[in-house]
């Protein structure tokens, strides 16, 4: 199966990114009812009420009001510049124990090169054919060209030649997906804008009900850059509750390019597509 990604294509890919994490095969869920709240992670403060406030494209003082202008402007704010992509998921079981971790890192150039790496810890998310668990996953991409390496847990690794991957990470995460604009309020917090959900909304492709005991939030600069998206969700994992909190970043925005790693400048064998 294919590695989890910060985002996802189709309607609620971040719901859906965040299940693979969980459990595979049907093993994680989301609960309907018996979790408790996860907790505010950022204190609100009062939304400036100066009508010559600075607030990014797509957000006023009522919340979020256009989210593809946000989305554009973040993407602007990023077009032509070097940047790194980072994302951590964790899943925690209710006796405070940690089911698994996943970390994941890209860099993006301006001219498309890519370099991003995926490790695992904890319950195993990617197996080999051979039942061997996934302990980390690299790949560089420059035009059509990608190789990808995987690592595992004996130690060992295997490289192959695969398709290139259109879209490059953005650190859009949830805001990516089309959730009712009117579910998310914003509160302003010194340079930044904090948006928040406000209240229940449906998760469509898990088919769960509205829920109150999520929370979803994104911290966005005036320019419209979104710096972190933070989700917090209750789910289930091999029969007990637990929680999946995954924080992404935009962050190392420069001109300082992509460094391609050793490993990838060796040629595969001819005729060949995996080396171990």
């Amino acid at each position: 199966m294919p590695f989890p990604w910060p985002e996802r294509t189709g309607a609620s890919r971040w719901l859906a990114a965040l299940v693979v994490l969980v459990g595979l095969a049907g093993c994680g869920s989301l609960p309907t009812a018996g979790t408790p709240s996860p907790s505010e992670t950022i204190t609100p403060a009062p939304v400036p009420t100066d009508p010559g406030t600075d607030f990014p494209p797509g957000i006023d003082a009522t919340g979020l009001t256009d989210r593809r202008a946000l989305l554009a402007a973040h993407e602007d704010s990023l077009a032509n510049r070097s940047y790194t992509v980072t994302a951590r998921t964790t899943v925690t079981l209710a006796n405070g124990s940690r089911y698994r971790r996943v970390r994941f890192g890209g860099r993006v150039g301006p001219d498309g090169a890519r370099h991003v790496t995926v490790s695992y810890s904890g319950a195993p998310v990617v197996r080999a054919p051979d039942g061997a668990a996934v302990v980390a996953i690299e790949w560089w991409q420059h035009g059509s060209r990608r190789v990808v390496r995987r690592t595992y847990a004996n130690g060992s690794s295997r490289t192959r030649r695969a398709p290139p991957v259109n879209a490059p990470p953005r650190g859009t995460d949830w805001l990516a997906d089309d959730i009712d604009p009117t579910a998310v309020r914003v509160v302003a917090i010194a340079d930044r804008f904090v948006l928040r959900t406000e209240q229940p909304f449906a998760f469509p492709d898990a088919g769960g009900p509205p829920r109150a005991d999520a929370r979803l939030e994104a911290v966005v600069e005036p320019t419209g850059r979104i710096r972190q998206t933070s989700m917090l969700v209750p789910v289930r994992v091999a029969g007990e509750n637990a929680t999946a909190r995954r924080v992404t970043r935009v962050v190392a925005v420069d001109d300082s390019g992509v460094q391609r790693p050793g490993w990838a400048a060796t040629p595969l064998p001819g005729g060949s597509n995996e080396t171990t």
